[in-house]
């Protein structure tokens, strides 16, 4: 750890899980009865998520260390709904049909799927070419990316 940098950080030891094969990816889309966009399932079968919690180093030296799950796709948690506390699904539906980021926009066509901090894919239904990434942190939505491509290249690849 840095610990001049303060905030959010990968923990020393932490490696990436296995991949997901083909069959468990469609497992995973038979447990949600969503077919997942091709580049999540792209993305699913090169990495699943790391197998450590990130750690955070407050502005304080006497805070207490905090702990936040990594990326991981928790199965669980977006079939029993748990990632809402965290992500307004009605500010996020607002604010795709206001923008018109997807024509004629029907809520119950979409699943958002939470993969890191506020981030968060918008699943088309009827696209599986459509896989928006947001941030979305209160009622502020920022579109990370166009698809998942877009979103590592603006999230990790800036200049």
């Amino acid at each position: 750890l840095n610990p001049h940098m303060l905030g959010w950080q990968i923990q020393p030891g932490t490696s990436w899980l296995q991949p997901y094969t083909q069959l468990q990816i469609k497992e995973i889309e038979e447990e949600l009865v969503w077919k997942l966009p091709n580049d999540v399932k792209t993305l699913l079968s090169v990495i699943s998520g790391l197998n450590k919690p990130q750690i955070h180093l407050g502005t304080y030296i006497d805070q207490d260390l905090k702990y936040k799950q990594q990326w991981k796709l928790n199965l669980e948690s977006i079939k029993n709904q748990d990632w809402r506390s965290e992500f307004n699904s009605d500010v996020i539906y607002s604010a795709i049909g206001e923008e018109g980021l997807i024509p004629n926009f029907d809520p119950n066509d979409f699943l958002l799927l939470p993969i890191y901090a506020h981030r968060c894919i918008v699943c088309d239904k009827k696209n599986p070419n459509q896989s928006i990434v947001l941030s979305v942190h209160g009622n502020d939505v920022i579109i990370y990316g166009n698809d998942i491509r877009d979103y590592l290249q603006q999230e990790f690849l800036k200049d």
